[in-house]
């Protein structure tokens, strides 16, 4: 399964919050992003939303949004960079069993002016060769700072092939939990 092209990805999520479907769009909606491989059951309510094998789907329970598959595993579209742009209310994003076909994750959380933590659980980042500016939530805006993220944990995700980390943390002033993991290089 493939989120397919990574700006229309991004708009499809703000549409589905109930804004304007662009990539540039502000959203000031979403909390949390959560993707789930491998389940039926996008939630914890008990709710099944059956997807077709390799068909990936969202759905959004209040502030969150499930985005899961019934295949083993999501991957994300090559040139990821700027992901979650400008999702100004997100706080937490979960990955679960999630790769990515490699290139660049630049700038992925760029706007995100309240996100608290991200978890990578188990990711496959091993074919993303730049990861600069990842974290920096500003990029752009020299005068501010980030002092909302707190919490990054890598757990087992591979970075093998990552060849550019510039500015990755970036004036991540408020960082307080950094865990790089095993497979971190």
């Amino acid at each position: 399964s493939s989120t397919g092209n990574a700006s229309a990805f991004v708009a499809l999520l703000k549409k589905l919050a109930g804004g304007p479907a662009e990539k540039n769009a502000i959203d000031n909606t979403l909390k949390e992003i959560v993707f789930k491989a491998h389940t039926l059951t996008p939630n914890v309510d008990g709710s099944v939303d059956v997807s077709s094998e390799g068909t990936i789907k969202a759905v959004k329970y209040g502030t969150t949004v499930c985005i899961y598959t019934e295949a083993p595993v999501i991957t994300l579209n090559s040139e990821s960079h700027d992901l979650f742009f400008n999702f100004r209310a997100l706080e937490s994003v979960k990955f679960n069993n999630v790769n990515a076909q490699g290139g660049a994750f630049t700038n992925m959380f760029q706007g995100c002016y309240n996100l608290k933590s991200v978890d990578f659980g188990d990711a496959d980042f091993s074919k993303v060769i730049n990861m600069n500016g990842m974290f920096y939530l500003r990029a752009g805006e020299t005068d501010k700072t980030n002092h909302t993220l707190e919490s990054i944990n890598f757990g087992n995700t591979a970075t093998t092939s990552a060849t550019k980390m510039v500015d990755m943390f970036r004036e991540a002033w408020g960082l307080k939990y950094l865990n790089l993991g095993s497979k971190f290089t």
